[in-house]
């Protein structure tokens, strides 16, 4: 999915210049999922790992990196009850 496609998820800023980036690189969406989630309402969860560290660049978008072996291994940047999530 290319970062000019209908397709996009709509994301506030930081994270829609955050997934734009991602996808001009070479990224690609594996999987949106809305709701089901205590602190966001979308997680638009990348294939491949992030292609740089965006917590310079973007101060007001959280990085967490889960390391919890129950859950996906995965670095996400939080903003606006939004998510942004890549394997690492």
């Amino acid at each position: 999915m290319s970062a000019d496609s209908a397709e996009l998820p709509v994301l506030q800023a930081p994270l829609d210049a955050i997934l734009r980036s991602e996808l001009d690189l070479g990224n690609e969406i594996a999987e949106i999922q809305l709701g089901g989630w205590s602190k966001v309402d979308i997680v638009v969860s990348l294939k491949f790992p992030f292609h740089k560290d965006y917590r310079k660049e973007f101060e007001d978008a959280e990085f967490y990196r889960n390391t919890d072996t129950h859950y996906s291994l995965s670095d996400s940047y939080t903003a606006n009850r939004q998510a942004v999530e890549a394997p690492y």
